[in-house]
């Protein structure tokens, strides 16, 4: 695993960790070990003053035991830093198989292949959605000429009667040939083209 990836990885269970307790556990971490090279430093000084209140006379001595002291005990820390780390994982850690409940959308992970999938039944029904928009369009001009045809059949069955009792009848056929060819809807109807 590249450095970057367990970057990554640490960065989403800290996240993590907040977002249920409130804290990390690379907090924790931090804080004692903080807590414990402080301890360290204070007690090798004031063991450091004891000495040499006790043994003035032998001050470079005590000063480079009081180091190498110091330099030994936090060597020992940060040889046992990877198992306070474990102690406090083990005790504050999520496990990593635990979800959070507003992370439960996540759950389901989907392979490339049903991506893919998902994404061609999602342009299919969009190419639906729109085809059928069309078609409401069209139905609806449709349902306007059909009116408009029934109208005109009404007024005809209105006035056929008095047109076969005169001589208006061609007069009035002529008028209904002159509407259709100036009224594209009506032809287009009238000759069966839908």
């Amino acid at each position: 695993m590249s450095n970057n990836q367990k970057e990554d990885i640490d960065f989403v269970k800290d996240m993590y960790e907040l977002q249920l307790l409130g804290f990390t556990t690379r907090n924790i971490n931090e804080y004692v070990d903080d807590s414990l090279r402080e301890n360290i430093r204070v007690n090798t000084v004031s063991l450091k003053k004891t000495l040499l209140n006790t043994f003035s006379n032998s001050a470079q001595v005590i000063e480079i035991a009081t180091q190498k002291f110091l330099d030994e005990a936090l060597d020992v820390l940060n040889k046992q830093s990877d198992q306070l780390k474990s102690v406090v994982d083990d005790f504050f850690g999520i496990p990593s198989n635990m979800l959070l409940p507003e992370d439960e959308g996540q759950s389901r992970q989907f392979t490339l292949q049903e991506e893919q999938d998902i994404d061609r039944e999602i342009q299919h029904l969009q190419d639906r959605y729109k085809r059928a928009c069309f078609m409401e369009d069209y139905i609806k001009k449709e349902i306007t000429i059909i009116e408009k045809v029934k109208k005109l059949q009404l007024e005809l069955e209105e006035i056929r009667p008095e047109c076969f009792e005169s001589e208006k009848y061609d007069k009035i056929e002529d008028i209904c040939t002159d509407f259709t060819h100036r009224n594209s809807d009506f032809k287009l109807y009238s000759s069966g083209t839908t």
